[in-house]
């Protein structure tokens, strides 16, 4: 792996996700892999601190994870989660948002989302949220689509977090379907490099003293951005 995510994950360990794994008796390596991707996310908190073990990449074979996934503050920052497979193709590794919960994949900041499909439960669920500054989000080389036209928002980002849709080498985001493709609120910073998708209602919404910048963008939308309460978007 290229780019930002190699980056991110030098000196640290490799942790395996597949639909053949168990949790039960799994150890995360590639002989054992986890059978979800929440076991690998946990793990990491036996090695917060341990030796050369201070970032975990998670890579997630193909095949569909139903889960709501959570990754909270005490390891935030130090994961990088990676579906098989090449860039710039539809991901093959797929999660699935469970019903009951307001996001896919909720986060407190600081982890990598690269090659893989959010999908959303049925109802006005988001695809992932992003809750205060831990250090920022990146999101490239993903599809995140909603099960129900219309509803819910493609990346929420909230209370003074940061998201950065795209790496440096223009792999960016496709969002679909949701009633905003992003929207940021409450201080929250994004800088959308690459967008694409289609079906929203709203490119870019942002309130409550938020910024948003994009730069390419190739979604369709109803209304390509949307601003009040002192929310900023930028070119």
């Amino acid at each position: 792996m290229r780019g930002i995510a190699n980056k991110f994950v030098s000196g640290g360990m490799i942790i395996y996700v597949a639909k053949t794994g168990s949790d039960a008796t799994g150890d995360g390596t590639q002989a054992k892999p986890f059978l979800t991707i929440q076991k690998a996310v946990d793990k990491t908190y036996e090695y917060i601190g341990m030796g050369p073990y201070g970032r975990f990449l998670i890579s997630v074979g193909a095949g569909t994870y139903t889960q709501n996934l959570r990754v909270f503050p005490a390891i935030s920052n130090r994961i990088v989660i990676t579906g098989v497979g090449a860039a710039n193709v539809e991901p093959v590794a797929i999660i699935e948002g469970a019903p009951g919960a307001a996001a896919a994949v909720e986060t407190y900041g600081g982890i990598i989302l690269t090659r893989v499909k959010i999908k959303t439960a049925p109802g006005n669920q988001n695809g992932v949220n992003v809750t205060s500054d831990s250090g920022p989000v990146v999101v490239f080389s993903c599809v995140i689509e909603s099960s129900a036209q219309g509803q819910g928002f493609g990346i929420f980002a909230s209370n003074v977090a940061m998201v950065r849709i795209g790496d440096e080498y223009a792999n960016g985001a496709v969002i679909n379907g949701f009633d905003s493709a992003v929207y940021a609120r409450a201080q929250a910073f994004v800088h959308a490099l690459n967008l694409g998708g289609s079906g929203n209602n709203i490119a870019y919404r942002s309130s409550r003293a938020s910024v948003i910048i994009r730069g390419g963008t190739t979604t369709t939308a109803t209304t390509l951005e949307s601003k009040d309460l002192g929310g900023q978007i930028l070119s």
